[in-house]
């Protein structure tokens, strides 16, 4: 471990991530040392000789880096760290475009699950307050080592409410109790840093933006039953900027920051739907919702999800 001497730098740190969002698990210098071509792969692993010289370099310019910043440069025992690691790899380890490749040509179905989402991509979604890669559709062509005409359907997955984890702008943020509220019903914490999520009313201008640049051919509605108790429920379908005029969605963080939200009130259900197997079975108000969402999204409804448990997930159309 590092130990940084100067408390400015410490600080100048925290402050840094706090700006932007980043959980500060390493995933960003990963990425710099990717771009840089410095990073190790495991196709490298793979070879204990040029493997043991991957990660010699890299700790080579990490140790200049730290001495530059004032840190302990020490990191003794970090190449028969990795070692141990690439022992375990080969068995594990294989081509995974040749395997979707092959996998295809023998007429099988093959699922990409994506993370993150489209405001997190960093070439598309709200920059600075993004991740490291591109999280949108495309990507996972070029991630799984296919071709693009491989894809022949897209299925975003949207929650029935808007959230988001750590900084940057949420035009539909509930106010502080509905935040609570939400948060608690939905379960509402980040799945790997445990930080609570945000949460605001279904912004339609966003999952459109999103319909685009992802190609979606089929959106998944998740967590409508959280909306079970809710007397009125609000979609955002536009953004109106400070003169008045509407906008689409801005390419910029500090434009999305400045829009106010056009709403659209629609009556609750007040009935639990974590019973329901079949959209006819809904409350007469939560499909008028779906259906809403489907208009102002321009983008077909796969499924949704009024639970936790596969049993939960309706698929019919």
């Amino acid at each position: 471990m590092f130990q940084y001497p100067r408390p400015r730098a410490r600080a100048a740190e925290a402050a840094a991530k706090r700006k932007s969002g980043t959980p500060g698990r390493g995933l960003g210098p990963a990425y710099e040392a990717k771009t840089g071509r410095r990073g190790v792969r495991v196709a490298d692993l793979l070879d204990r000789r040029r493997g043991a010289e991957r990660v010699g370099r890299g700790i080579a310019w990490a140790r200049g880096r730290l001495a530059e910043l004032g840190a302990d440069p020490g990191l003794a025992g970090t190449v028969e760290e990795a070692m141990a690691v690439a022992a375990r790899v080969p068995g594990v380890a294989t081509d995974v475009g040749d395997e979707i490749a092959r996998a295809l040509s023998a007429g099988k179905r093959v699922l990409l699950e994506g993370a993150q989402g489209t405001a997190l991509d960093v070439d598309h979604g709200t920059y600075p307050y993004v991740t490291s890669s591109n999280t949108t559709a495309g990507a996972a062509a070029v991630g799984a080592g296919i071709g693009p005409t491989a894809i022949d359907s897209v299925v975003g997955v949207v929650k029935a409410y808007t959230t988001r984890v750590g900084n940057g702008p949420l035009p539909t943020a509930f106010d502080t109790a509905m935040d609570e509220r939400i948060r608690e019903l939905g379960g509402e914490f980040g799945a790997t840093t445990g930080r609570p999520r945000r949460c605001g009313w279904f912004d339609a201008v966003v999952v459109a933006y999103a319909a685009r640049v992802n190609g979606l051919t089929g959106i998944a509605v998740t967590k409508l039953d959280v909306l079970d108790t809710l007397p009125e429920i609000r979609i955002a379908t536009g953004y109106r900027l400070a003169g008045g005029s509407e906008t689409p969605f801005p390419p910029t963080s500090w434009e999305l920051e400045r829009v106010e939200p056009v709403y659209e009130t629609l009556p609750g259900w007040r009935t639990p739907t974590t019973g329901v197997r079949t959209l006819s079975g809904l409350p007469r108000n939560a499909r008028a919702y779906l259906e809403r969402i489907e208009e102002l999204v321009g983008t077909p409804i796969a499924m949704v999800s009024v639970g936790t448990r596969r049993s939960q997930v309706i698929r019919e159309a």
